[in-house]
């Protein structure tokens, strides 16, 4: 298990970067940077988000049967370790490399965010007011590390260079059952799924949308004004009561903190995790204005989310 590399080197530690190799008229034998182990590179390519289609850039991976050293910075094992050592026991390390995470539920995760906010340090208080702002700091570093976990977690699972990496060494635990990958992790051609998912009386969970950045806007409603992030849509997919109607799904997410908001840009590839939910109007039929179009109706899902701190949404 080993994450994406930008650089490598040859033989003699010349360095070789993933944007510039190309130049090379032939491709040296290359090592991982930091420990030596054999690695080879992988050209750019291209990759369908939404109907669109958008570049991947070129980069080095580890040779079959091969593994970074224990130290190495590019070794996904240590960084689990380092991640379990600070989550404050919210990523368990188990034996023989295996790690479990806990994910809160929604109430528990409202609750600590409105204690954050809550936070007084002020030196004048009794031993009862001191034991409640203790509670308090309790709760605000336990949410603080569960966010960050779960942020430093997920940036793992989109750097390993296979996707199902992080599926055999971490178990996602919900009130002390086992969650499936497939039904905590999203990405933009399982949406659809994402949404049906959401539907289901159970999906009480916290789960994680990937996606490209459409739009960022403001929009004022009932006198306040919030900002929101629109992902793009799904690829449209038949509809499986009418071969002629098409379903897709649009995600958005939304906070009344322009600073959260403020690094991301379009095109941008971001991680977004927290309670997900269908959209109170979920769903908007749209006509095909031409008779040429693959379908005659498309109907546009819709999926939305809170974000309740910045760190729930990641830029790759």
């Amino acid at each position: 298990m080993a994450a994406k590399m930008s650089v490598a080197a040859t033989i003699d530690r010349t360095k070789v970067y993933a944007e510039t190799i190309g130049i090379l008229p032939k491709a040296p034998p290359l090592r991982c940077l930091y420990c030596g182990a054999g690695v080879s590179f992988v050209p750019q390519h291209t990759r369908e988000i939404g109907g669109k289609v958008f570049g991947v850039q070129g980069y080095f991976r580890l040779l079959p049967k091969t593994s970074h050293d224990e130290r190495c910075t590019f070794n996904i094992q240590g960084k689990l370790d380092t991640i379990a050592r600070r989550s404050l026991g919210v990523l368990q390390a188990l034996e023989e490399g295996q790690y479990r995470f806990r994910l809160l539920a929604h109430k528990e995760m409202r609750d600590l965010s409105l204690h954050s906010s809550r936070i007084n340090l002020s030196r004048r208080y009794d031993q009862r007011e001191a034991h409640s702002a203790s509670a308090s700091i309790a709760e605000h570093l336990l949410l603080s590390a569960y966010l960050n976990t779960a942020k430093r977690v997920l940036q793992l699972h989109a750097r390993c260079q296979a996707d199902n990496s992080l599926r055999h060494v971490i178990e996602l635990v919900f009130n002390g059952l086992s969650i499936s990958w497939d039904e905590f992790y999203y990405e933009p051609e399982r949406y659809l799924a994402a949404y049906r998912w959401l539907g289901r009386k159970y999906a009480s969970f916290p789960i994680a949308i990937a996606g490209r950045v459409s739009k960022i806007e403001a929009i004022k409603t009932r006198g306040r004004l919030l900002h929101v992030v629109k992902l793009m849509p799904s690829t449209p997919e038949k509809y499986v009561r009418d071969s002629t109607v098409a379903e897709l799904v649009g995600a958005s997410v939304w906070c009344s903190q322009e600073s959260w908001l403020q690094p991301l840009q379009q095109d941008d590839m971001v991680l977004i995790f927290g309670y997900w939910a269908q959209a109170s109007a979920h769903t908007l039929t749209r006509v095909a204005r031409s008779d040429k179009a693959a379908f005659r109706k498309y109907l546009e899902r819709r999926m939305t989310m809170w974000l309740h701190s910045r760190s729930q949404i990641i830029r790759l």
